[in-house]
């Protein structure tokens, strides 16, 4: 019988049970969070999309405002993926018009403002 130790480090859960040993990094990269804003905007604009009646099929475009790291998100490596799941046409830095639902919320500790627009 072999007896493996494990050393807890910075950077790692674990959990054990019985004989078996899982371990995940931690460590949250830019990237990744980066990814996770990219998807809590998609959550949000879906929710936005639902509260203002548009049918699933509909084409929007979104404006946004926040600072510049969410932005950066927006027009980014993700403005792709979030066009492609909200079915925007548009990502709109800037104020939206007044026919737009708009919703103001903290997103990790950024306040951003989102607006959708039908085409």
């Amino acid at each position: 019988m072999e007896i493996i130790k494990t050393a807890k480090g910075d950077g790692y859960a674990e959990v054990q049970e019985g004989p078996y040993v899982v371990a995940v990094e931690t460590l949250l990269t830019p990237e990744l969070a980066e990814e996770g804003l990219a998807r809590e905007v998609v959550h949000r604009i879906q929710g936005m999309r639902r509260s203002a009646d548009f049918d699933v099929i509909d084409r929007i475009v979104t404006y946004y405002q926040g600072p510049p790291e969410f932005a950066g998100v927006m027009q980014g490596a993700f403005s792709g993926y979030i066009r492609d799941e909200t079915l925007s046409t548009e990502l709109v830095d800037g104020s939206p018009a007044d026919d737009t639902a708009t919703e103001t919320v903290k997103v990790e500790g950024m306040e951003i403002t989102l607006a959708v627009q039908r085409v």
